[in-house]
Order: structure tokens, then sequence, then C-alpha cells
């Protein structure tokens, strides 16, 4: 095996322009359930960065979040090479408030990627499955089933290690099983389901009226309930 090739590191300067960076770049809106939408900034920023762009051949990269800990497969959305930027200061912070209102109006919409992950981590915290080394979720296409967002959960040596998938209906929330036709709930599960229905505009009458069976159930199959803590 060829030795991976060291780049010379590049030293993030936290300085006050990127404190106050960070103060407007961790600003986000949260809901009435007082979860953070990590998609709705409450400012626009604009900064003078410096940095180094990197660009890998492959489509797969192994990460580390610091040097102490285990390496970890990355992958991108498409098979193409991946490239990144290698912050290492700020200036010119300049800002503009976003109006809060812009994301409080419930509008009926489906479930965006970051609920839907935020599901699944939920039940396996139940479980004790995220205090695994290097746990994480890898998102996936099934083209089969567009109405789901499927995950598979991974934990330590290079990410190679199989949690289960899991696929989250796009429409209502609901958590399957990504193999096999089993549904999964627990009581935090649910309360978070229940908000982010809220949060979609979903009422629990609609609820009850576009539920529908997870993406390996065969028609008139009876899932089997999977509870968690």
């Amino acid at each position: 095996m060829e030795p991976i090739p060291h780049t010379r590191p590049v030293h993030l300067k936290q300085d006050d322009d990127y404190r106050l960076f960070r103060k407007y770049a961790d600003t986000k809106f949260r809901w009435p359930d007082g979860g953070a939408c990590l998609d709705c900034p409450l400012y626009r920023i604009t900064v003078t960065a410096t940095g180094r762009f990197d660009h890998f051949e492959s489509d797969t990269v192994a990460v580390r979040a610091n040097p102490a800990t285990k390496a970890f497969h990355y992958s991108g959305a498409s098979e193409a090479p991946l490239s990144r930027f290698v912050l290492q200061s700020v200036s010119d912070v300049a800002t503009m408030q976003i109006d809060p209102s812009l994301y409080a109006e419930s509008k009926r919409r489906d479930l965006s990627l970051e609920e839907a992950n935020d599901l699944v981590t939920t039940f396996l915290t139940g479980r004790g499955s995220t205090k695994r080394a290097a746990f994480g979720l890898e998102k996936y296409s099934n083209e089969h089933y567009p109405e789901f967002q499927f995950f598979q959960a991974i934990f330590d040596k290079n990410g190679s290690f199989n949690l289960g998938h899991y696929a989250v209906d796009r429409k209502t929330g609901d958590v399957w099983n990504g193999v096999v036709c089993e549904q999964f709930t627990s009581a935090s599960l649910l309360r978070l389901e229940r908000a982010i229905r809220n949060r979609i505009g979903l009422t629990e009458e609609q609820y009850r009226k576009v539920q529908r069976p997870g993406p390996m159930c065969d028609p008139g199959e009876k899932p089997e309930v999977v509870r968690g803590r």
C-alpha cells in the first residue's frame, strides 16, 4: 500500500473576528418546541476568508475529527471527486438580520433532511448506539422509494460496522426499518415526531389519513413494532 502523503496543516486563527463570525453563524431559529433549525440562520453573513482548497481525485476520503480520533470514511452525494475549503482566518465580518417570521409559519411541507436525521438519531440514542466510537448516519437514496429518506447507521473501524438501515417517511416522520417490515417507536421518538408534524403543518387528523406502510412492507402485511426507550 502506498503511504498517504501528508499535507501542511492549516492552523485556524481563532481571533476576535473569528469569534464574532461564529457568534452569528451559530445563531439559529428555534421552533416553538425548542428544537433548533440548523438550516434556518438568523443572519446573512459576509466575510473575507483565507484558507486552502483541497481536491481529492476519489469520491471517498478518510477523515478524522482530530489527530487523537480514529479515521472514518466520508463519501460525497455523487460519484465525483471531492473538494473542501480549509478555513484559516476571517475578517471584515458584516451581518444582516433575517426576520424569524420567515421560518415561523407552519406551512404544509415535507420533512427536511435534518429533521429525518434527528428522528433516527433520537431513536438510536435511546438504544445507546450513539455512544459508540465514530457513530454516524450516512444518508442514501433508494430510487424505488423516493418518498422515504434512507440512512445507514455506522460506527468505528472506518465506518465499516453496521447498526442498521432506517427509512423515514418524508410526509409523516414515521421511522421504519430499511430492510424488513418493521416500524420503530419510543417515548422520545413519539415526542419528536409530534413536534415535527406540528412544524410541517400536519395535523393529527391529516396524519391518520396520509399514514402509510413502510417501504419494505408488502401489501396487507402487518408491520412488527420495535419499541425503544
